[in-house]
């Protein structure tokens, strides 16, 4: 069976370890995966139910954001990856605009729902329950 590659790279992915993390998944109903991360066990696993946390709430926030405001969020990537931003000198002014901001996203206020919420994701090419929570 073909993998299915998660849309983030993320320090510590499991990706590479996927073979060996199914093979002690217990059977069952519900996936709980603490340490979602850029999801390549859930994305890779056919559980009818997930509950995915981290303690990185800009990442779960990250996630609700490509649930509630996908196509603004793919539209809003796009323009991100153009040949006129494919430098270096870019890349260093968006990544201290990111840290000044404190979030890996630009977030206008009440757009997202504060971490420690429970949401239910449903991603189309899954056709499973997700839930999404930060745990701080």
């Amino acid at each position: 069976m073909k993998k299915n590659r998660a849309f983030l790279k993320w320090a510590g992915g499991k990706y590479p370890l996927l073979d060996d993390i199914k093979r002690h998944l217990p059977k069952g109903e519900c996936l709980v995966e603490p340490f979602v991360g850029a999801g390549s066990v859930f994305l890779n696993t056919d559980f009818s139910r997930y509950i995915l946390a981290d303690i990185n709430s800009d990442l779960i926030s990250l996630y609700n954001i490509v649930k509630m405001r996908t196509d603004e969020y793919v539209q809003a990537a796009r323009e991100l990856f153009v040949p006129e931003t494919n430098c270096a000198e870019v890349y260093y002014q968006f990544r201290e605009a990111q840290r000044k901001r404190h979030s890996v996203v630009q977030q206008k206020p009440g757009s997202v729902p504060s971490g420690g919420t429970v949401f239910i994701f449903e991603p189309l090419r899954l056709q499973r329950p997700v839930s999404l929570q930060s745990a701080r």
